[in-house]
């Protein structure tokens, strides 16, 4: 059976009016809690004492009113605000915390960012009972801290990369040295005749040189258990 459109109709307008006085209740609690403009504000705690109702829900509902007007294009009905008003004050802390150190909305740093909000909400919590404070006066400076720390680490690997790249180029510009000498000696050793004497002294200085060159393979391997000084000193006095 199809219900009458009068029935659709009725429906909608009171579901209208519900949220519309809901929204309102929320602006009431907003201004006289979250308000910063009204310096005559209370806490929420006191609020719900004064108007026998669980802080649970004045806090819910002062929230949703404070993302209602932040404008959130994702926010498009109160019920949305509401929902996202469920948090409790310091997860909603943190998430405030966090969205303001990385520029983002609140529901995108409730819906990807949670286990950061964990992250800041604990650590916020142990700052909060050492230096006396509270969560939410702890939350920016640990979310703050974790951006600051992720761009320091993105900067060290910046920095480690670029000397890594000047290092390759540096060790790119020995090996071309290496092997121009090395062709140079070869035009050498064909015009000219040594002595079986000093054919005897090249051939050993060549071995030094294709020792050398096989401990820079081992080198360029990684390996980490050669002594390189020891190494190195024993090559040099060949």
């Amino acid at each position: 059976m199809t219900l009458p459109q009068s029935v659709i109709a009725e429906d909608r307008r009171l579901l209208n009016q519900v949220e519309s006085a809901s929204e309102e209740l929320a602006r009431l609690r907003w201004h006289w809690t979250l308000d910063e403009a009204n310096l005559d504000r209370v806490s929420m705690t006191d609020y719900a004492r004064q108007v026998g109702v669980d802080r649970t829900q004045i806090g819910r509902y002062a929230r949703a009113y404070q993302y209602r007007l932040s404008r959130d294009p994702r926010v498009t009905t109160f019920t949305d605000a509401l929902e996202l008003g469920r948090m409790g004050d310091e997860t909603y802390a943190a998430t405030e915390a966090i969205a303001q150190s990385r520029g983002r909305s609140i529901r995108t740093v409730r819906n990807s960012y949670s286990k950061e909000v964990r992250q800041v909400r604990e650590v916020a919590r142990e700052r909060a009972e050492r230096y006396g404070t509270t969560v939410e006066e702890e939350a920016p400076v640990v979310a703050e801290r974790i951006v600051q720390a992720e761009q320091t680490r993105r900067d060290l690997a910046e920095e480690r990369k670029k000397r890594l790249g000047m290092r390759f180029f540096e060790a790119e510009g020995h090996i071309d040295t290496a092997q121009r000498r090395i062709m140079q000696l070869l035009d050498l050793l064909r015009d000219v005749e040594f002595t079986d004497e000093h054919r005897e002294l090249l051939t050993h200085s060549l071995a030094k040189h294709k020792a050398a060159v096989g401990f820079a393979e081992v080198a360029l391997s990684g390996a980490t258990e050669v002594d390189w000084d020891a190494e190195l000193a024993k090559l040099a006095k060949e």
